[in-house]
């Protein structure tokens, strides 16, 4: 099922105002439509039992006129149109679940956080564009008539329920449906693709199926082919989306001391829990912090001139934790302690691992953006095959930090416990990482630009953050 996590803005367009004197190279329009039906049964020999339905469309379009010196200024305003309808339906004695919703865009979207963009690729002797979209079933995007706890509905950092999609790896020449990207030289515009597509988990019962068109017209001048570099428009895409995801996990630990109070009141349990989040909480805050610092740098891609070199993924350095002695509890209480810290100390190191790939990332797309502007052909491909790896392994690191997180959210969920923010202490939090990124140049535009409505308080579930 698409998690909160995997639906996230696109990469951010450069819509710069125009200088004196600047040259216009061309106008380019970029638009992402298409239809999404989706059915979920809970019980395949009995489907009365629970069973929906998703009819979903969409349709986001954008143009913007290219100018010199990497400029794209908006034309008029961006339009996001959603609509469609969603279903749950149980069988007796569960009736009172059933629900039906109407989708729409959601209100309110930052002009910053629109799920379609154009930047530029080149120069002026070779202009050519950079599209990326994103399908938006998120939150962000779309928001439903029924109530947001609902089967039908849609909470604004969740995303439309019983869809499926499996990992959205890069394919030619766009990518996946999910989240498909284009760079183009302007001379060789017109360009569309077609995504007919179906999927299936067994696991879960969803079937979705798609059908859905990406086009990019234009027109302006370009003589030279642009780097080929698929490589850098899925790392911007993977950072986007890996940049939602450590923010929802960062918030909690980051104000830790705090934030675990509560849980001193839920017995002893509840207080080894405390101690050990005290504990790890400044380890796992530098960690969110860092690769949060990374993956903005990434969609961000300022060049970095050593551009024959090529990134290494570093090794973290073990930290040490302030854990509490285990032996003082009695004998179930202890087995608690026992297992929470062994999870936890499996979940530091991923966390570290994720960053550290980050880190590898962020460095190896600024070095292709300094190659592609000195036009060194030979360097841009070593980079952008480097990103390309560094993407898998970011995908790898994800996965493995994922399943540590929910290690450590079902222990705690099975012991009854509960690990979350209210709005004061979201509010808390959000200022103190801001505080923390804005001391390593991540200015508040720039974070707006990669986490949106994430920036405003609201409570938080650290566990579902883990688990996400």
């Amino acid at each position: 099922m698409l998690r909160p996590s995997a639906v996230a803005a696109a990469v951010v367009c450069l819509a710069l105002a125009p200088t004196a004197g600047a040259e216009v190279t061309g106008t380019v329009v970029a638009e992402y439509s298409g239809t999404l039906d989706s059915t979920f049964v809970y019980q395949q020999d009995d489907p009365a039992v629970w069973q929906a339905a998703v009819h979903f469309t969409w349709d986001e379009k954008t143009t913007v006129r290219l100018m010199a010196n990497d400029r794209a200024v908006p034309v008029g305003k961006p339009v996001l149109e959603v609509t469609g309808k969603t279903t749950s339906t149980y069988a007796p004695p569960n009736t009172a679940n059933d629900c039906t919703g109407t989708f729409s865009p959601r209100p309110g979207l930052p002009k910053e956080r629109f799920p379609i963009s154009v930047s530029v690729v080149g120069d002026t002797e070779a202009t050519s564009a950079s599209i990326t979209a994103i399908l938006p079933v998120g939150g962000d995007y779309t928001q439903s008539s029924a109530p947001d706890e609902s089967d039908c509905g849609v909470h604004k950092n969740g995303s439309v329920n019983h869809v499926y999609f499996p990992s959205d790896n890069y394919r030619e020449p766009v990518g996946g449906p999910l989240t498909p990207g284009k760079d183009i030289r302007l001379g060789d515009l017109p360009f569309s693709h077609h995504f007919k597509e179906d999927y299936k988990d067994p696991g879960s019962g969803i079937e979705t199926n798609i059908d859905a068109t990406l086009t990019i017209s234009g027109s302006g001048r370009g003589s030279k082919p642009p780097p080929n570099t698929p490589g850098r428009f899925r790392a911007k895409a993977n950072a986007v989306k890996a940049l939602k995801t450590t923010w929802e996990r960062s918030l909690y630990p980051c104000i830790a001391t705090a934030a675990a109070t509560p849980l001193g009141a839920a017995g002893p349990a509840g207080q080894v829990a405390a101690a050990v989040i005290v504990g790890v909480g400044g380890v796992l805050c530098t960690a969110y912090i860092k690769a949060e610092n990374d993956e903005i740098a990434t969609f961000e891609d300022p060049p970095i001139d050593s551009y024959h070199r090529i990134a290494q993924v570093g090794k973290p350095k073990r930290r040490n934790l302030r854990l509490p002695d285990c032996s003082k509890y009695d004998a179930s209480t202890r087995s608690f302690c026992m297992q929470l810290e062994a999870d936890v100390k499996k979940l530091i190191p991923a966390v570290q691992r994720t960053g550290a790939v980050a880190a590898a990332m962020a460095t190896t797309i600024g070095r292709e953006t300094a190659a592609i502007k000195h036009h060194d052909k030979r360097a841009t491909r070593r980079q952008d095959r480097a990103l390309t790896q560094l993407s898998g392994e970011l995908s790898k690191a994800e996965v493995s930090e994922t399943a540590a997180g929910a290690a450590v959210a079902r222990l705690m969920r099975a012991a009854g416990l509960s690990a979350g923010l209210d709005v004061s202490q979201s509010q808390q939090a959000i200022t103190k990482v801001s505080k923390a990124l804005a001391k390593r140049g991540i200015s508040h535009k720039k974070l707006a630009s990669g986490v949106g409505s994430l920036l405003t308080p609201a409570p938080l579930d650290w566990l579902a953050a883990l688990s996400a």
